[in-house]
């Protein structure tokens, strides 16, 4: 009987090129994210100054 799931039970070697390829995408993904994250907190960070300035400004 052959089983589902082909590709997890290949016998064929994986090479540590693909795993550092993988890795480096993984990675990548992550600083991307990151990246994404730090850009809605400065604006995030900018704007509230910008309403605190412009408060203490009209005063």
């Amino acid at each position: 009987m052959l089983s589902a799931n082909v590709a997890c039970n290949s016998p064929a070697p994986v090479s540590s090129y693909t795993f550092a390829s993988l890795e480096l995408q993984r990675l990548w993904m992550l600083l991307k994210v990151h990246s994404i994250e730090l850009h809605a907190k400065l604006l995030r960070g900018c704007a509230l100054a910008t309403r605190t300035w412009a408060r203490f400004a009209a005063a």
